[in-house]
């Protein structure tokens, strides 16, 4: 077809050396009037290619034109389409669907319709479908400039208790994990990450940023989510759960527990980082699950069932009891678990009847 000889000949084409009509004939095994006509219609349609007469002349096109688009396989078309679709790319999204575009209208007709056909199906939304502010437009602008012209930032920053701080940081690298922004950034005390959704404001400063010579930023952020990982704080909790409680519980817990959730046989023990969390948890699974540890929880669900049976609001916010503040009755063995089967141990006997929405 005279499409694919077009795009051989600009890839052949593509080193940028001249090439008599004679030995591109022979190459594609059409003639030199063929070749000729192959250029001027190259001509007609904006390709940069020369023909030159003489014995110094010949057939040439700049070097390294063509290479992107003659280098795609079906896989890269349909990579680069998804990337297009991409929803969380703010600022950036307008020039990438551009770029994209000039890439794809390059593209020979039968890989362009393979580009249209991923991009009709297949979307990339990596957002949750809850998720906290944002950055202001503003602040993520800042942040940007700063990482292009490599110059330090006055980030105003609202930590995990509310409480607001202001310090000087090097920008190394915005990254974006599960639908929000990530500032990676070098600070008075160390290298540090700066949630995105958490940037109260963020002033472009004239001090030249600290930026390592050998910094690489996919190596920093493997290292700083370890990092995260093996700091973060554990609350494990051993419960019994019934079928129906395990489905539930797998709903509401990341992808990679759900193997465990299913398949663990007998107590289930999960670390569910922090008491708040836990409580939040086992309060919503109700009579389909007994908790069996640890003490401090099922102390927590003894006072809300105390404050119930005497008639009290047993919902509201709980004081945390401080390490050893567990009443005895709360102690692991003081319920007995088989009391009723599932659901007769100690959260099971606590909420069942309880109204809807009772924790």
């Amino acid at each position: 077809m005279r499409a694919d000889r077009l795009l051989r000949l600009t890839h052949i084409l593509a080193d940028g050396r001249r090439r008599t009509a004679a030995a591109l004939a022979a190459r594609l095994e059409v003639s030199e009037r063929t070749i000729l006509r192959d250029v001027e219609a190259l001509q007609d349609v904006g390709v940069p290619i020369t023909a030159s007469p003489g014995p110094e002349g010949g057939i040439s096109l700049p070097q390294g034109w063509g290479r992107l688009i003659t280098g795609l396989s079906a896989g890269e078309v349909r990579a680069l389409a998804a990337l297009a679709t991409s929803k969380t790319l703010g600022e950036l999204g307008e020039p990438l669907d551009s770029a994209l575009g000039k890439v794809l209208a390059a593209l020979p007709t039968a890989q362009r319709q393979q580009a249209e056909q991923a991009r009709q199906r297949l979307l990339v939304d990596p957002e949750p479908w809850w998720l906290g502010s944002a950055p202001e437009d503003a602040t993520l602008d800042a942040v940007r400039e700063a990482l292009w012209s490599d110059r330090q930032l006055r980030l105003t920053y609202e930590d995990a208790q509310g409480h607001l701080t202001e310090r000087d940081v090097s920008p190394l690298g915005l990254v974006l994990k599960g639908g929000r922004w990530h500032l990676l950034a070098e600070t008075a005390a160390g290298r540090r990450v700066f949630r995105g959704d958490r940037m109260r404001g963020a002033a472009l400063l004239e001090a030249k940023a600290a930026r390592p010579e050998d910094f690489e930023l996919r190596e920093a952020w493997r290292e700083a989510t370890e990092g995260f990982v093996a700091s973060r704080p554990r609350f494990d909790v051993t419960m019994r759960l019934s079928p129906a409680g395990r489905g539930a519980l797998a709903a509401m817990r990341p992808a990679s527990e759900r193997d465990q959730i299913f398949n663990c046989e007998g107590p289930l023990t999960l670390d569910l980082q922090k008491e708040e969390i836990a409580w939040a948890t086992v309060t919503q699974l109700g009579e389909h699950l007994d908790v069996l540890a640890p003490a401090s929880l099922r102390a927590r669900l003894t006072r809300m069932a105390e404050r119930w049976r005497l008639g009290g609001e047993p919902g509201g916010v709980e004081a945390v009891p401080a390490a050893g503040d567990v009443p005895d009755q709360a102690q692991p063995g003081a319920v007995d678990q088989g009391q009723a089967g599932l659901g007769g141990g100690l959260l099971g006997g606590v909420l069942v009847g309880l109204p809807k929405g009772a924790p």
